[in-house]
């Protein structure tokens, strides 16, 4: 799965996490499509560039799980740190649980094509050794594919659902833009994996 496909996956989790905690908090979509794209965050660049693998260390159960720890037991400091600059809205209360599990989230959409040594590392041994484009491979997988088209589905429907404005549809198109920029780039800088 990639960027669209993820992203909506993380929205869906705030909105579940909205309805299971009765709150109606419009960042919870924002910070679950966040939390879920942390570990491509961290692996992508980090990974690619030094150990040839798009999958590294932030798609660990080990790493998401230590994470998950820190946001929870410092919460009090980073959600009033944020609050304090995105007024006037506020973080769910839940936010730190969201952005953990939403981080499970994204393993369970790489499930076909993660290899459980990366999952369960450090149990099986060393990361796979992978090739620097390796993480475009996935570009011509048909369940990727199928992911982004539901993810931008997704997105679409949820900005028509939430009547969305121009500045609203403005940022959107921007974000896929960009998004698709940036696919286009890494081919051209790491070629297409054969």
């Amino acid at each position: 799965m990639y960027l669209l496909g993820h992203a909506a996956s993380g929205m869906l989790l705030g909105h579940a996490f909205n309805r299971v905690y009765r709150e109606r908090n419009l960042l919870s979509p924002i910070i679950g499509a966040i939390g879920v794209t942390i570990p491509d965050i961290i692996d992508k660049p980090i990974g690619s560039m030094l150990f040839d693998t798009g999958r590294w260390v932030g798609h660990t159960v080990l790493f998401i799980t230590m994470f998950g720890m820190l946001l929870y037991r410092y919460r009090e400091f980073w959600m009033v740190w944020i609050d304090r600059r995105i007024s006037p809205y506020s973080l769910p209360s839940f936010a730190p649980v969201l952005l953990w599990f939403s981080m499970y989230l994204h393993l369970v959409g790489d499930l076909p094509s993660i290899s459980a040594v990366v999952v369960l590392w450090p149990a099986f041994g060393p990361f796979p050794k992978g090739k620097r484009a390796s993480f475009l491979l996935g570009l011509m997988d048909l369940r990727t594919q199928v992911g982004e088209v539901l993810g931008l589905v997704l997105f679409i429907v949820w900005g028509v659902r939430d009547g969305w404005r121009r500045r609203e549809w403005a940022m959107f198109g921007a974000f896929v833009g960009i998004y698709a920029l940036m696919l286009l780039v890494a081919v051209l800088v790491f070629g297409f994996p054969s």
